[in-house]
């Protein structure tokens, strides 16, 4: 399904199965937490993004931006090569089982080439040593 080009109106979406019992974890004290990390490519600023879990947006201007780490030669975020990361700990977004994940690209100037990528998306979940 990854990676793919995105053109301005697209959603793509992505099916991740999830086993751990995230909610059970939480409850228990145990859960370390859940991040979400999508790499794109090509990214100028300039777009409009949509991102949704489970069919509950998910704020892009949460995210902490940084170099992506898919690339061997991307010291500074070289053509637009970025991840975000978003902490989905505290709230009810993941659950244990079939996950969806959407990303729409709803704006991006014409002008801009080449196309978005959405490259990757990684989602981890940690857990702590002792409960707390």
């Amino acid at each position: 399904q990854l990676p793919r080009e995105m053109a301005t109106g697209e959603t793509v979406s992505i099916e991740v199965p999830v086993g751990d019992d995230v909610d059970s974890a939480r409850a228990a004290g145990l859960l370390g937490s859940i991040l979400l990390r999508l790499d794109l490519c090509h990214l100028t600023g300039q777009e409009q993004l949509t991102l949704r879990v489970n069919d509950q947006p998910v704020t892009i201007e949460h995210a902490r931006w940084q170099p992506s780490s898919q690339y061997p030669f991307n010291w500074n975020g070289m053509h637009g090569h970025l991840e975000g990361c978003w902490d989905l700990t505290n709230g009810d977004w993941v659950k244990q089982g079939r996950n969806q994940f959407t990303l729409e690209l709803c704006e991006r100037p014409a002008d801009i080439d080449p196309a978005l990528i959405f490259y990757a998306l990684r989602l981890e979940i940690s857990y702590k040593a002792l409960p707390t």
